[in-house]
């Protein structure tokens, strides 16, 4: 009998657009027209501003008198924001001032700012009207018992192979694809291989307690998730079906102590020690290495991300397996920029414009 193949899947925002996930370009755009709209009930405005008071200071720009104005009016605009920008630019520049001790500014102030836009923009980005009593996700619509896959959900049931040994690599903080994971019966028994000291998420908590099943694959959330959360002196805790709001607002269940977002920013210099991820990173590494299947779905290999690009140059390479490759993405110039990133040191590749197309030619 042969050898199950190793079979890595690479998420990134690209395969979340479908649902409605902001692309990075889009992010800061979308986030402050849902502000000014007054679409985000109940959101913390203050830190929508002091983004746009961050982006003032580095671009001498005139974004946050334009988002006060319009939000005063329930006038839904996108700001004229300084071209090129993105949010994980916003997070580099935060992280090197904090870094470098820097006090001209109170980054630490702008870092959590940044944290409540990124949250709270994307879960009005891509679960609009879903939120149940007290910030609980209505699980009819998100669970096992779900009437309408999503694209996410097609992927699993038609594309993985469950003989194989599957890695998902996700640099997403939405969790589309952890549920897409459990949804079919069997489920894919997803592994975050993290140190969780609480679980809210009875299905997850006894296949950890009772061991995966053989069929297992590692879903490995490199930047974080949306339903991660980390107290400083007790660890871990996940909160599948809980909004941000609602997470943050609670206290650690085993000290009291308050609760903190788990968001790696795709920086120059990661600190991935300090984060508590790191051994996700080498275990992706391994993954990598290891794999005679690689298929990149959305992400396109940002500058900004030099680690994460390190990361599959250095894995690919030092493996020398010349995996088969698939790229799926609408833009031909990030199809092409993938294919140069890799060079010859990948074998036969196949090229896919979209998410949808891709699982309906499985």
């Amino acid at each position: 009998m042969a050898n199950p193949s190793n079979d890595v899947y690479v998420f990134g925002a690209g395969a979340t657009k479908a649902l409605g996930g902001p692309l990075s370009g889009e992010f800061l755009s979308l986030g402050f027209y849902a502000l000014c709209a007054q679409d985000l009930v109940k959101v913390p405005a203050d830190s929508f501003y002091k983004v746009a008071r961050l982006i003032d200071t580095l671009y001498g720009s005139n974004v946050e008198s334009e988002v006060r104005e319009a939000a005063s009016k329930r006038i839904g605009i996108r700001p004229d924001l300084p071209d090129g920008i993105t949010i994980e630019e916003l997070l580099t520049f935060v992280e090197l001032g904090i870094e470098n001790h820097d006090s001209w500014m109170d980054f630490d102030v702008y870092k959590l700012a940044l944290q409540d836009f990124i949250f709270e923009t994307l879960e009005w980005s891509i679960f609009p009207g879903r939120y149940g009593h007290n910030g609980i996700v209505t699980v009819t619509t998100s669970g096992p018992c779900k009437e309408n896959p999503n694209v996410y959900d097609l992927f699993i049931t038609s594309r993985i192979d469950r003989c194989a040994r599957n890695c998902f690599i996700s640099f997403n903080y939405e969790d589309f694809l952890d549920r897409a994971l459990w949804f079919p019966q069997p489920p894919v028994c997803a592994d975050y291989s993290m140190p969780f000291m609480h679980v809210e998420w009875p299905q997850y908590d006894r296949m950890l307690r009772e061991g995966f099943s053989p069929e297992r694959a590692d879903l490995l959330k490199l930047h974080g998730s949306l339903n991660w959360a980390k107290c400083k002196k007790c660890g871990f805790q996940l909160f599948p079906y809980t909004t941000y709001r609602r997470i943050f607002s609670l206290p650690c269940v085993q000290c009291s102590a308050s609760l903190s977002p788990v968001l790696v920013p795709p920086t120059l210099r990661q600190k991935l020690k300090e984060y508590g991820i790191g051994h996700l990173w080498d275990k992706a590494d391994q993954a990598i290495s290891a794999a005679d299947n690689i298929t990149i779905i959305g992400y396109s290999f940002p500058d900004a991300d030099i680690e994460a690009k390190w990361l599959f140059k250095r894995a690919v390479a030092k493996g020398g397996k010349k995996p088969s490759l698939t790229i799926v993405d609408p833009c031909e110039r990030v199809r092409k920029k993938i294919l140069e990133f890799f060079g010859k040191t990948v074998g036969h590749t196949v090229l896919v414009e979209n998410f949808e197309t891709y699982v309906e030619n499985s």
